[in-house]
């Protein structure tokens, strides 16, 4: 009768174990699944960002849609509309801010500012620059 228990016992373990590897497979590509979520790896870094540009670059990251209208653009592609403030504007520097992502560039020497696109995935990464002072979405002209 030992044998028999025995062996119906490690019945039960052989089927749990194959439900446990197929759980975990199943956990493991909903983790896969799930859309990346900016990391701040810099604190210096994010103090550099604007919360409202910081929050609908979240907001973009995970998926959601910005209000057409808001205090953040983006566009099609998923790219958000900035004005990084720098403390450098010559063409090296704005080479390297292109080589963080930063796209379709106007530089304004003057303000201290070259605006920009750039997909939020790449905020932080830009932030961390040691010439870039502040990041922040533009001055939209707002209607009366």
């Amino acid at each position: 009768m030992s044998e028999l228990r025995q062996a119906s016992t490690m019945h039960w373990h052989h089927k749990f174990g194959i439900a446990g590897l197929a759980l975990s497979a199943l956990w493991f590509a909903a983790c896969s699944a799930t859309p990346p979520v900016m990391t701040v790896y810099d604190a210096s870094a994010s103090a550099k960002i604007s919360p409202v540009l910081l929050h609908a670059a979240q907001q973009l990251q995970r998926g959601d849609s910005l209000p057409a209208n808001g205090p953040v653009r983006s566009d099609a592609r998923g790219r958000i509309q900035v004005y990084v403030h720098v403390s450098d504007t010559s063409t090296a520097a704005v080479t390297v801010l292109a080589g963080h992502g930063l796209q379709d560039t106007v530089v304004s020497p003057e303000m201290h500012i070259v605006q920009g696109w750039l997909s939020a995935s790449d905020l932080v990464k830009l932030a961390a620059l040691p010439f870039v002072t502040y990041i922040t979405p533009p001055n939209y002209a707002k209607p009366r």
